[in-house]
């Protein structure tokens, strides 16, 4: 197995392309969907895109749909699939060199081998709500005690308890 050496951003394949072709890494990012813009097959990769934690988008990341060695399905196409917009996950994969799109432009993209579930949009959306409400909330009612003084003649009046 080999090891996933460094973190990658976004801004570094777009602005350093060849650092980072055989550099394999991870990118923590946001999933933003499917996208097969920048795929060489549609037949044989899946494309989609990611917003890192600078907030870079990156539209170029891809994983191979069947295992080159025995050609079953990769299990990391099904779990990119199920992602949802907004999903935090470390993408794993390596750097591969300039392929030629549809539109005949260069490009260099992240190939991701595996993926690591780090927090769903969901779970995002749930953590903001109960946020929201322990700020928005008012703040529970504390009861105000109710003193009544004693009238008895071995009291005088001296004593007061509260009733509730």
């Amino acid at each position: 197995m080999r090891r996933w050496q460094d973190e990658i951003y976004s801004a570094v394949f777009e602005n350093f392309q060849r650092k980072v072709v055989g550099h394999y890494g991870w990118i923590d990012a946001y999933f933003q969907g499917l996208n097969n813009s920048y795929v060489e097959s549609k037949e044989d990769e899946l494309g989609f895109g990611i917003r890192d934690e600078n907030g870079d988008s990156y539209s170029k990341c891809r994983a191979i749909k069947r295992d080159p060695h025995n050609g079953s399905p990769d299990p990391v196409i099904s779990e990119i699939m199920n992602l949802k917009r907004g999903d935090k996950v470390r993408f794993i994969g390596v750097g591969m060199p300039d392929v030629q799109n549809d539109n005949m432009n260069k490009l260099t993209g992240f190939y991701v081998s595996k993926i690591e579930i780090i927090e769903t949009a969901t779970e995002k959306m749930s953590q903001r709500a109960a946020r929201h409400k322990r700020i928005h909330e008012p703040a529970a009612e504390q009861k105000t005690p109710r003193y009544v003084t004693c009238r008895s003649q071995h009291c005088d009046g001296h004593i007061e308890f509260d009733c509730e």
